[in-house]
C-alpha cells in the first residue's frame, strides 16, 4: 500500500526509509473548504498583528481536546517551534489552546478541566 501511495504523489519516502506527506496529498488537502473561510476572513487581523508583535501569530479551532493549526506566521528571528499548519496542538497544554479553551463555552472548559492530566499532550505538538 506505501508503495502505492508513493507513486501516487501521496507519500514521499526520505533517504532515511521514512514516509513523509508527499506533494499530491498536500494539494488535495488545501482544497478542503472548512479552513478557508475562516482563513480568509481572519487573514487581515492575523498579518496585522504579526506586523506589530514580529513574533508568531497563530490561527488554530477547536476541535474536540486539541486544536488544529490553521495558519501561522512567524518571523525570521522569533523563537523555534515545533508546529506547522495543518498540525494538532493539545488544548491544555500550549498557548494557542488555552487561548482557545479561555473562550469556548463553559460544558467545554468544564470537561478540560475535569479531564485534565498532568504533562498531557508534553511533546505532542506535531512539527
Amino acid at each position: 500500500m506505501l508503495r502505492s501511495l508513493v507513486q501516487l504523489g501521496a507519500l514521499e519516502r526520505l533517504d532515511d526509509g521514512r514516509y513523509v506527506v508527499g506533494l499530491r496529498l498536500l494539494e488535495t488537502a488545501s482544497l478542503a473548504p472548512r479552513g478557508h473561510g475562516l482563513r480568509s476572513v481572519a487573514m487581515p487581523y492575523i498579518e496585522d498583528l504579526f506586523h506589530v508583535t514580529r513574533q508568531h501569530v497563530l490561527l488554530a479551532v477547536r476541535e474536540q481536546g486539541e486544536v488544529p493549526l490553521v495558519e501561522r506566521l512567524s518571523a525570521r528571528d522569533a523563537s523555534p517551534v515545533r508546529y506547522r499548519v495543518g498540525g494538532r496542538l493539545p488544548l491544555t497544554a500550549t498557548g494557542v489552546g488555552l487561548v482557545v479553551l479561555a473562550f469556548a463555552p463553559s460544558a467545554v472548559q468544564d470537561h478540560a478541566i475535569d479531564s485534565y492530566e498532568p504533562g498531557e499532550g508534553v511533546g505532542r505538538a506535531q512539527g
